[in-house]
């Protein structure tokens, strides 16, 4: 199968990556792309890579959180099955493999269902 794309991470100041991997306890490679992101210093390089809640949203204000979460709640507690309905795109597949995870670890029952048939390219 012939290759269709190339990844370009452009050029890199190895001086700079290598005192944000120091500073930072990161990998060199972690802070190479950083850096080839714009984020040499390491203040925008934590704020990127999330360190700290500060700047997290509280989801309980999305409308009905309270009541997702109790429902989940009592689904454990009781035994029941969940079902993790997904989307077939990067954050759906993505919210649905951290649902397993945390599912898991919380020894809930549970199948996933992602619509794979509701996922169409158009031209």
């Amino acid at each position: 199968m012939k290759r269709n794309y190339r990844w370009d991470l452009g050029t890199t100041d190895e001086d700079r990556a290598a005192e944000l991997a120091r500073k930072l306890k990161l990998p060199l490679l972690v802070a190479r792309l950083l850096v080839s992101r714009g984020l040499s210093s390491p203040e925008a390089a934590a704020a990127f890579l999330g360190e700290g809640t500060d700047e997290f949203h509280d989801p309980f204000g999305m409308k009905h959180m309270d009541k997702a979460v109790e429902r989940i709640r009592r689904a454990l507690r009781d035994g029941e099955r969940i079902l993790v309905y997904g989307d077939y795109d990067a954050d759906g597949v993505t919210s649905t493999a951290l649902m397993i995870r945390l599912l898991r670890r919380l020894n809930g029952q549970f199948d996933t269902y992602i619509p794979i048939g509701a996922w169409k390219a158009t031209a």
